[in-house]
């Protein structure tokens, strides 16, 4: 008796948690899935320059994640990942106050800006990995295409703080994002 109780008991609960389940699925937002995004790696070479040292080749592989697809009025995250190497001959205390303006085309915000804040020491020889992240809001219908800018950042080594501009070798192929209505 006491199994068939359960059994009874359970079954109720599988049926309340499929009911649960399918109204949750139901109410749920039409709109797309703006909350993650596979990442386009975008390759194209950079040179950095600052006051103290001669042009360097800088990042050339980045990872740029927008959305495929969004709704007019979503506002959405956007990032752009590269890796950083320090060959400067000197260790670095901070890389910080990175900043890069991505252009824009089918969309009035332009340009979206995705900055990153300190990345710690980076030891002369190594590698660390800069996200950096803004956001965009959807505004026309059609096609929003992406395309990286150059971009700047501060080093500090030996307690100086020396700014460092990047720039593109050539224009760095476009990310786009389709905009719908609803």
């Amino acid at each position: 008796m006491i199994k068939v109780g359960i059994r009874r008991l359970l079954s109720g609960v599988a049926a309340v948690a499929a009911v649960g389940a399918f109204a949750v699925a139901s109410s749920a937002s039409a709109h797309a899935d703006t909350t993650t995004a596979s990442p386009t790696t975008i390759t194209a070479t950079t040179t950095c320059t600052n006051g103290f040292t001669g042009a360097q080749a800088g990042p050339s592989s980045f990872e740029v994640a927008i959305p495929e697809t969004v709704v007019v009025g979503d506002t959405v995250g956007v990032t752009v990942t590269f890796p950083f190497t320090n060959n400067s001959g000197y260790d670095l205390s901070d890389a910080n106050s990175i900043t890069q303006a991505i252009a824009t085309t089918g969309t009035a915000e332009n340009p979206v800006t995705v900055t990153a804040g300190s990345q710690g020491a980076v030891p002369n020889g190594t590698t660390v990995t800069v996200t950096e992240s803004g956001t965009w809001t959807a505004d026309e219908v059609g096609t929003a295409t992406f395309t990286l800018g150059d971009f700047s950042f501060d080093i500090v080594a030996s307690g100086t703080t020396i700014p460092v501009s990047c720039t593109f070798d050539s224009t760095p192929p476009a990310v786009s994002t389709v905009v719908t209505s609803s």
